[in-house]
């Protein structure tokens, strides 16, 4: 989903975004799970703790399995509405092969713990 951040978001959104979108990109060559985090306000500066970060890794996989769920939910309407087109004689043939399910492809950005570093 592509967001477009603006500076008068509160931070919590702002943090939000910045930490969901570091984590989805963990896929990616080149990003690590290390994460570091400073929040700039005006008059503060903080640096996120490691409890702070585990707290947004379990919202992180909690908003992932219902986002799952919501994709579930939405291929089995599509089917439906097809399946209902198809017996008004408004479509061809619905029917799916072995290989193609009625469920989303498995989203490979499952969040992970942060590595910790070595003593």
């Amino acid at each position: 989903m592509v967001q477009q951040y603006d500076k008068t978001w509160p931070v919590e959104r702002a943090l939000w975004l910045a930490f969901a979108a570091k984590v989805r990109a963990e896929m990616a060559g080149g990003v690590g799970s290390q994460t570091d985090m400073t929040l700039i306000i005006p008059g503060e500066r903080h640096v996120l703790t490691e409890e702070e970060k585990e707290t947004l890794y379990r919202i992180f996989r909690e908003v992932e399995t219902k986002e799952e769920a919501a994709a579930a939910s939405a291929v089995v309407e599509v089917r439906k509405h097809l399946e209902a087109e198809a017996a008004k004689g408004r479509m061809g043939d619905t029917q799916q092969t072995a290989t193609e399910q009625s469920e989303p492809p498995k989203d490979k950005t499952k969040a992970k713990r942060p590595r910790k570093k070595p003593a």
